[in-house]
């Protein structure tokens, strides 16, 4: 997968921020592709976090489930797997600090939102941001 080619020599901080580009039909299996390179960028060392980032609450529990379903580590009802949801604010705070290396499944509104916050800290971690493209509207 040319994703995870480019993720391994990626040099965080150093290099440009956007690694690559994928363009998906309907229907031409854009979740388990994106699950699968999901998966395995949160396995390598230079990765620490991978966010999975949708632009509505509909589409981000859609696809946890999906996601969790396809999730190898995940057990019954998606315990212990990879694969975790951001309830508000402070749950992907907490998920963004914690050392555990998972796929966060979140969406714009909630990022935006952290981030605005007087008192958010920079993430001192290298994060992967896989962005679902389908709905956003891209500004020309």
């Amino acid at each position: 997968m040319k994703i995870l080619a480019e993720l391994r020599r990626h040099q965080f901080g150093m290099d440009a921020k956007e690694v690559c580009y994928i363009w998906h039909t309907t229907g031409s299996g854009k979740t388990i592709s994106s699950f699968k390179a999901a998966w395995l960028a949160s396995r390598l060392p230079n990765v620490a976090k991978v966010i999975f980032l949708v632009d509505r609450i509909a589409l981000t529990n859609q696809t946890v489930d999906e996601y969790k379903a396809y999730d190898p580590d995940s057990g019954e009802n998606g315990k212990n797997g990879v694969v975790d949801e951001t309830a508000n604010k402070n749950v992907l705070r907490q998920r963004l600090k914690s050392k555990r290396s998972e796929i966060i499944v979140t969406f714009t509104q909630k990022v935006d939102g952290l981030v605005r916050r007087e008192s958010f800290k920079k993430i001192d971690k290298h994060v992967v941001f896989i962005v679902d493209l389908q709905r956003f509207k891209l500004l020309q």
